[in-house]
C-alpha cells in the first residue's frame, strides 16, 4: 500500500492477496488456474476469426444447425477432419 497525502493506493496484486489469497494458498492456486484457463480460451478463440463470403457463410450455419452444432464448433470439426487426412 502506498500513501499519498490522505489517499492510500494499493497494487492489483496486493487486492488479489487480500482478497482472494496470497501466492500459494489454495484459493489463490484454483483463482489463478481460472484466469489462465480464461487467457488461454480467449487467445484461442481469438485465432479462429475466419472472413468468409456471405454465402458460405450461411451454407455453414445451415448445415450447423443441421446437426445441431455452432457454425465455430462445425467449422472445427471440419477442419479436425481435413488435419487428420492431412496425416
Amino acid at each position: 500500500m502506498e500513501q499519498i497525502g490522505d489517499m492510500r493506493l494499493w497494487s492489483l496484486d496486493e487486492i488479489i492477496d487480500e482478497e482472494i489469497g496470497k501466492e500459494g494458498t489454495p484459493e489463490r492456486e484454483a483463482f489463478d488456474a481460472r484466469v489462465e484457463a480464461r487467457l488461454t480460451a480467449d487467445e484461442e478463440k481469438a485465432s479462429y476469426h475466419i472472413t468468409m463470403p456471405r454465402s458460405l457463410h450461411n451454407s455453414v450455419a445451415y448445415r450447423a444447425s443441421q446437426l445441431g452444432t455452432s457454425v465455430s464448433s462445425y467449422i472445427s470439426s471440419v477442419m479436425l477432419k481435413e488435419l487428420e487426412y492431412a496425416h
